[in-house]
């Protein structure tokens, strides 16, 4: 069953379709939907479709839009075109939609959609508001003087409530679906070092980050069938390194391994990190063992075959399409562990959206930060720290248990 918005079809009511056609004024909540661009809609059967690699053109006879927008500035999409158009060339218009709509349902698998996506985007859709310190974003402001840096902070100044704007996050414009930011404050750009400006909105609350431990490495473990150790880093530096690294250096080797880096550059890294003055030999002779230890090749190796029988796509963990140009080597593998990491982080984030939710606490998630979450804290609130890092632990899917650290803002 799908209905198809009345601003649509331009109709004066919407097209509710469940085997045959049936006029209606309200949209059944359990129906999915074909909204208009400028509407949203949690079951909005276009972008299921878009997820999965297919689109579908809604939009009227080009002729008939050319005669509309020549005569005014009229938006297209607030035309009745029903009453605009023939009978016939209405019907023919509105007929193909519903064909075509009925015919992608029956070949495409849109089970990611449903399952996932629409789950986080119910998360990224409630967010609350952030309090930002005025104060201190003035303070801040005289300091700086990079622009991108002080564009940044004004983002984050306040209306006339006191607070930001909402974040509003675009779920699909990266290759991983990364999110990124479409307006409001631009917390995925803000440095480190200036998060103060994020305040609690309650009267001696408090604002933590909570991030993931090892997201990416536990996952990459994970997907090429090997047990995972209850700290990745101790394990690689105990079983490869003899216990000999820092965990700073050993970070340095999982991130190189990967994302694909050269040991001349790993090498360069450390120094220039670390100031520890590593070996283009050591890390010639350590970053293969690393690599070997995550079964990266064999990753690799089964992830361009899906590419080269999937018309240059590949599936992420939970079922989501990734376009990949160029199939070859560790952009492949980057972008699958990277995109189950994004579904990984914000089904965690969505089950701590619910319990907070169900037991009615006065907690706010007030942003997300690709692996990581701020959360506004009543002070009566404070101790629930703990119950929230538990919601995360058993994610769908994955059999690892994932955890959570928790710092102050």
């Amino acid at each position: 069953m799908f209905c198809i918005h009345s601003s649509t079809i331009g109709s004066n009511q919407h097209l509710l379709f469940d085997k045959k056609i049936n006029w209606v004024d309200d949209i059944p909540e359990d129906a999915w939907t074909v909204h208009s661009k400028s509407i949203s809609s949690n079951r909005d059967l276009m972008k299921a479709f878009e997820l999965a690699g297919h689109s579908i053109n809604t939009d009227p006879p080009k002729q008939h839009i050319k005669t509309i927008t020549s005569l005014s500035n009229l938006d297209f999409e607030k035309v009745l075109w029903k009453f605009c158009m023939r009978k016939k060339q209405w019907d023919s218009w509105v007929g193909d939609i519903v064909k075509n709509i009925s015919e992608a349902l029956d070949d495409i698998d849109i089970s990611y959609y449903q399952n996932y996506f629409i789950l986080e985007k119910e998360l990224l859709d409630n967010l609350n508001k952030i309090k930002p310190n005025l104060e201190l974003i003035y303070k801040y402001k005289k300091q700086e003087k990079h622009m991108s840096v002080l564009s940044c902070l004004g983002t984050f100044l306040p209306q006339s409530d006191g607070l930001c704007k909402k974040i509003v996050y675009n779920q699909s414009s990266s290759v991983s679906g990364r999110l990124t930011i479409k307006s409001g404050p631009n917390i995925l750009t803000l440095r480190k070092d200036l998060r103060k400006i994020i305040t609690s909105s309650y009267e001696g609350g408090k604002v933590y980050q909570l991030d993931y431990v090892s997201l990416e490495p536990r996952l990459a473990l994970e997907f090429s069938g090997k047990d995972v150790p209850e700290d990745v880093y101790d394990d690689i530096n105990e079983n490869i390194f003899q216990g000999e690294q820092s965990r700073d250096t050993i970070k340095l080797f999982v991130l190189a391994s990967l994302f694909g880096a050269a040991p001349k550059r790993l090498s360069k890294q450390i120094y220039t990190s670390l100031g520890i003055d590593m070996s283009l030999g050591d890390c010639r002779t350590y970053l293969p063992a690393v690599k070997k230890y995550f079964g990266i090749a064999a990753k690799i190796k089964s992830l361009e075959f899906e590419c080269l029988n999937f018309d240059n796509k590949i599936l992420n963990h939970y079922g989501r399409i990734i376009n990949v140009p160029d199939p070859k080597g560790y952009k492949i593998y980057n972008h699958y562990i990277q995109s189950s990491a994004v579904t990984v982080a914000l089904l965690g984030f969505y089950q701590i959206y619910k319990y907070i939710q169900e037991n009615n606490l006065k907690i706010k998630i007030i942003a997300i930060l690709h692996d990581a979450a701020f959360l506004d804290f009543h002070p009566d609130e404070l101790h629930r720290i703990e119950d929230l890092k538990k919601q995360v632990e058993c994610i769908p899917k994955i059999s690892t248990k994932m955890s959570l650290k928790c710092e102050s803002v």
